[in-house]
């Protein structure tokens, strides 16, 4: 289900320590995980989403018309 990679590339490296990743899956219930802080920023791409900030997390639903959020943190 998550999935971490990491650079090949030495000019890479320098700037990304690695990629993480949740895999593709068929969802049937809510989908709830932490995310704890890291060094750097993180930047998600989601397909297909509504995503709702709350003032104690954020909200991410299936959305019924086709697109792409990026979410920087």
């Amino acid at each position: 289900m998550y999935r971490i990679i990491y650079p090949k590339s030495e000019i890479t490296k320098k700037h990304i320590v690695n990629y993480d990743m949740l895999e593709k899956f068929q969802l049937t219930e809510s989908l709830k995980y932490y995310v704890f802080p890291q060094k750097g920023i993180t930047i998600s791409f989601m397909k297909n989403v509504n995503i709702e900030i709350q003032d104690d997390g954020m909200v991410i639903s299936k959305s019924k018309t086709d697109n792409i959020r990026i979410v920087f943190g």
